[in-house]
């Protein structure tokens, strides 16, 4: 013993080096909740297969930051296709639309098309498109959201169905009460420009306004009516005759007179 201890060195820095491995033991044990090294072991081998796949991860992403850059260029180039087709469609599109609500009574509207650049792309480019519009001579035009009343909403949006129409060739295009608002020799010319519309197209309009209903070639009634304590809603396609009819009983109300027949029978180009 006395010859141990004498060949014995005595190191320090290796007792704390081993204390805090077999500390670091420990923890790893209780931290992946296994009992023995072997277990530790086979523990270290799982996590280093799940994370071998970790260091191809800087190529990946290099290669995938080249293919983003690959698409945002071509993104960018399309993106400026768009705008320059934007740009030479602009004028076309102001004069048609003016031309359409000059016919509907609107004379004296202004009407602009912004194109105003965005940070980020969508859907269709990197352009906010904003239309301007004033329906009266000496207004500044807004954005037309705010500066239309209800009846020039109803033949802007006509005018602007109307040309979409024309360039989207589109079967059928169907118009809820759409002339809400107006009345009179405007209601009347709202119906000649969906007459119009109607050579191209199947055209679908509700409407509540003699003028426009006698533009149309068939002529569809919808009604309720209670049958056995319920109430139904029918529909019923008008003869020549009840189309006559109905569209009088339009003008004068509830009693149908001579004058709305009248009336009826030169909306309708039957005198």
């Amino acid at each position: 013993m006395s010859h141990l201890i004498e060949s014995t060195e005595m190191n320090p820095e290796r007792l704390l080096e081993l204390t805090e491995r077999f500390d670091l033991i420990h923890k790893l044990l209780r931290k992946h909740d296994v009992l023995t090294i072997e277990d530790l072991i086979e523990k270290r081998e799982q996590l280093e297969t799940q994370t071998s796949g970790f260091d191809n991860l800087s190529d990946l992403i290099i290669h995938l930051n080249k293919e983003l850059n690959l698409i945002s260029d071509k993104l960018e180039k399309l993106s400026l296709k768009i705008r320059k087709n934007r740009f030479a469609s602009i004028d076309t599109i102001r004069e048609n639309i003016l031309s359409t609500l000059s016919q509907l009574g609107m004379e004296n509207s202004q009407l602009m098309i912004q194109l105003n650049e965005t940070s980020d792309f969508t859907l269709t480019g990197k352009d906010e498109v904003l239309f301007l519009f004033s329906a009266n001579k000496g207004m500044e035009p807004r954005v037309f959201e705010k500066s239309v009343s209800g009846g020039e909403r109803s033949r802007l949006m006509l005018a602007i169905k109307k040309l979409l129409a024309t360039h989207q060739h589109l079967p059928t295009l169907i118009l809820d009460e759409i002339d809400t608002g107006i009345s009179g020799k405007v209601a009347n010319e709202t119906g000649k420009v969906m007459q119009e519309m109607s050579q191209n197209m199947q055209l679908l309009v509700i409407t509540h306004l003699p003028q426009v209903a006698s533009k149309g070639n068939h002529q569809l009634k919808v009604y309720k009516e209670v049958v056995d304590e319920t109430t139904k809603t029918n529909v019923k396609e008008l003869s020549q005759t009840e189309r006559l009819s109905e569209i009088a009983q339009m003008i004068s109300g509830s009693e149908l007179t001579d004058a709305a027949l009248n009336q009826a029978k030169e909306l309708m180009n039957l005198n």
